[in-house]
């Protein structure tokens, strides 16, 4: 296998702790696809209605933990995300592939009367629904909360919405009143499930939202919720314009809420017995997750700003520009800060009483972030990445999304499995300047090519001093972050996977996303129970439609 030539200890090195195929009963086995792959919710039916970010993001992570997620999409176009880009993967776009993977796509027409008793009769076959119409609509065809209780009184229907699906207490008022005052806020469900709405008079608040009527009755976008409830606000420059986060913290954040929410549904109906509905909204979410910042305001009256990339009562936690790039570093308690000032050759900097505490340091933060940006400003990254290794102190690079995964195909092939040696190993394929100090190979291996990406992410590395490109690749690919799959149409793509891992069984193996109505027959046949015959007259009727893959 060609594997070694033993060297002196180098100055920079990595300590691998191979962890895979240990024969000892004293270390537990890492679990295996199949009968011992168990996942929590194997066996469970999510209808899904949704379509954007939100609501795909959600059943996305549902279908990682074993859920049957089958997506409900139009006839042709499907998901709105699909005409999303650049940039597509042959013509797909890589927007929808990267929220849309392990679940099946029906194409349903669902103007058709046809089309909506499929809906129900799906839905009577399913553990839990989850859409994000805009409210009221779907209840129009006969497809609301209430409707399909009764025909799955089992069910788990979880609504997704800009705002909140409170009733239109503004009937009675004519339009002008309607455009010129209401702005709907919020929706409080009481145990009496009475719902009480807060209303906001805004004089000419029409001039902002449109004229069609209150919020309630809108879609709304990320952007729009992230405006509305302060996010924008409080994202950007100390003194420039209010900024967008760089992906849809909000849609995320929601998906998040609702992934957490079925999950809470499907136990409470193992409690009860019975189905329940769920509200989640885009506005409702960014709001809770303000956190310290709305309680700033509610218990002290203090109005957020913007902080740019520092905290509003932590000094110093921000990014410092380096000679050739940034470094983020975050000292949240007094030992950390005395800490960055013996890295930084600052010591008279830790004694100068008014750095004492991080009170005084928030007081004085002007002063004290001048001084620690000037010596960070002498040196280059790397550098510093280096002097912070080991010292306690949170910190790490602003990276680019080529340094983000550095380019995990390499790094999939340029590590062999070898026998267990207690030597400082080089094997001669390795594609780092660096060599590897091999502390545990815990089994030979057969294996005489380049080992999988899984078996990569089973290997624990721990950086002496070393290459932070190399230390946050290996991270990135021993935390499952990527995941590859074979898509009918755009071959071989790779998508950020989640963020969790369970020591009694792996997300592995996942499907690709469906190309519309992919598997609009076998859905029929094995949910519903339809024959050829019926299956045909739907699809010549247009209440279906099948998508062939060549």
């Amino acid at each position: 296998m060609n594997v070694v030539c033993l060297i002196p200890p180098p100055p920079t090195c990595y300590i691998l702790h191979f962890s895979f195929t240990r024969t000892s009963s004293k270390k537990r086995r890492l679990p295996q696809a199949g009968a011992s792959n168990v996942k929590p919710l194997d066996g469970v039916k999510i209808l899904d209605l949704t379509r954007v970010l939100a609501g795909p993001f959600a059943t996305m992570n549902l279908g990682d933990l074993g859920a049957e997620v089958i997506k409900v999409e139009r006839p042709g176009a499907g998901d709105d995300t699909r005409a999303w880009g650049p940039p597509f993967a042959g013509t797909e776009s890589v927007y929808f592939l990267s929220v849309n993977r392990n679940k099946k796509s029906i194409a349903i027409n669902m103007k058709d009367s046809k089309g909506v008793k499929l809906i129900k009769e799906l839905a009577a076959a399913s553990d839990v629904f989850v859409e994000n119409f805009v409210p009221g609509k779907l209840a129009e065809m006969g497809l609301g909360y209430e409707d399909i209780k009764k025909i799955a009184p089992h069910i788990v229907y979880c609504s997704i919405t800009a705002q909140s699906w409170a009733q239109d207490y503004t009937r009675g008022l004519n339009s002008a009143e309607k455009r010129g005052r209401i702005f709907l806020l919020a929706c409080l469900t009481l145990p009496s499930a009475q719902q009480y709405t807060v209303v906001l008079c805004y004089r000419d608040a029409y001039k902002s939202y449109g004229q069609t009527g209150p919020m309630v009755q809108r879609g709304g976008y990320d952007s729009i919720a992230a405006a509305v409830s302060g996010l924008m606000h409080i994202t950007g420059h100390e003194d420039g314009e209010p900024v967008r986060p760089g992906v849809a913290m909000t849609d995320l954040a929601t998906g998040l809420y609702t992934y957490g929410a079925v999950m809470a549904g499907l136990l409470q109906r193992y409690k009860t017995g019975k189905g329940l509905h769920i509200d989640c909204n885009l506005l409702s979410t960014q709001v809770a997750c303000l956190t310290h910042v709305a309680a700033n305001y509610l218990n002290c009256k203090i109005e957020a700003k913007r902080w740019g990339t520092a905290h509003g009562s932590i000094v110093p936690y921000q990014a410092f520009k380096t000679k050739d790039g940034y470094i983020v570093v975050g000292a949240g308690n007094d030992h950390q800060f005395v800490t960055v000032c013996k890295i930084l050759n600052l010591p008279e900097v830790s004694k100068d009483s008014r750095y004492k505490t991080n009170t005084l340091r928030v007081q004085n933060r002007k002063e004290l972030i001048d001084i620690l940006s000037t010596r960070f400003s002498e040196k280059a990254t790397t550098e510093w990445l280096q002097l912070f290794e080991g010292s306690g102190v949170p910190y790490g690079p602003i990276n680019n999304m080529q340094q983000v995964f550095s380019d995990p195909q390499v790094l999939e092939g340029s590590i062999y499995i070898i026998q267990k040696l207690p030597y400082l190993l080089q094997a001669e394929k390795t594609q780092f300047s660096q060599p590897f100090f091999i502390e545990e190979v815990l089994q030979p291996s057969n294996h005489l090519g380049d080992p999988p990406l899984d078996l990569l992410q089973q290997v624990h590395v721990r950086p002496v001093l070393g290459s932070p490109k190399l230390d946050l690749a290996l991270q990135v690919l021993h935390n499952g972050l990527v995941m590859e799959m074979n898509h009918p149409t755009a071959g071989k793509i790779a998508v950020p996977g989640p963020g969790v891992r369970y020591s009694e069984f792996v997300v592995s193996h996942p499907k690709p996303p469906p190309l519309v109505g992919q598997h609009t027959v076998e859905i029929l046949k094995s949910m519903l129970g339809y024959e050829d015959d019926a299956i045909e007259e739907l699809l010549c009727s247009g209440a279906v439609a099948q998508h062939e893959v060549r």
